[in-house]
Parts: structure tokens; C-alpha cells; sequence
């Protein structure tokens, strides 16, 4: 990731294969207010952990994080827009995609505290 905060321009690019298989980028021209970012739940994380043996998961399970989050303190709040552009890669082919919605671009910096997520998924058990 690379972020210019004097041109206020944010570019992610996420390789696969050896490939660029999608870039994002987005601005952060505006001052936003904590409450013009979006709801942010749910908020996946997968939790994986290997066995001791290395031969597989000993835990793998999708939890929601989103209502886990307290003791906020933001110190940046910026808004945009985006563009995303997806490509194909030796793995994947993902030049057919496209955006189901747009709600724009936001930038937060903050410090928080993150406690216990809700395990929605176990894929072991």
C-alpha cells in the first residue's frame, strides 16, 4: 500500500501469482465527520491456526468482529472517491468483476480496542 497524504491519494494493489490482480485506488480530498463513515458490521476476520505438525488447521473459523470494537479514539477522518480494476492473474481470472454498489471512499486513523468476536462459522467442526 502506498499513502501520499500530500496528494491525499490512497493506491492498494493486491498481487496474485505473480500478477496484479486488483488495484484500488481512492482519494481523500474532503474532511469527513465520524459519522459519515458506513456501518462496518459485520467485519469478518478468518481465524486460521495451524496444528502443532504443521499438517493443517487445528482452527479455522469465520468470526464477526464488528460488534468487538470499544474505546474509539479517531485522529484522522478523511472522505473520497474510488476506482477499482480487476485483472486476470495465472490463478485467476477476475477481469469480469465489478462494483455492486458504491457508498465512496473513506480514510480513518484511530486507536482502538478490539475484544471477542461471534464465531459465525466453524469449518472444522
Amino acid at each position: 500500500m502506498d499513502v501520499s497524504m500530500e496528494e491525499r491519494v490512497m493506491v492498494t494493489d493486491t498481487h496474485v501469482g505473480g500478477g496484479n490482480a486488483m488495484s484500488i485506488r481512492s482519494t481523500m480530498h474532503r474532511t469527513a465527520n465520524p459519522e459519515d463513515l458506513p456501518q462496518l458490521t459485520p467485519s469478518w476476520r478468518l481465524k486460521v491456526i495451524p496444528k502443532e505438525d504443521g499438517s493443517g488447521p487445528e482452527v479455522m473459523q469465520l468470526v464477526d468482529a464488528g460488534m468487538a470494537t470499544s474505546d474509539v479514539t479517531l485522529h484522522v477522518c478523511r472522505a473520497g472517491d474510488w476506482a477499482v480494476c480487476f485483472r486476470p492473474v495465472p490463478t485467476y481470472d477476475l477481469s469480469d468483476f465489478a462494483p455492486i454498489e458504491y457508498s465512496g471512499a473513506y480514510y480513518a486513523e484511530m486507536d482502538y480496542t478490539e475484544t471477542y468476536g461471534q464465531v459465525v462459522h466453524d469449518f472444522i467442526k
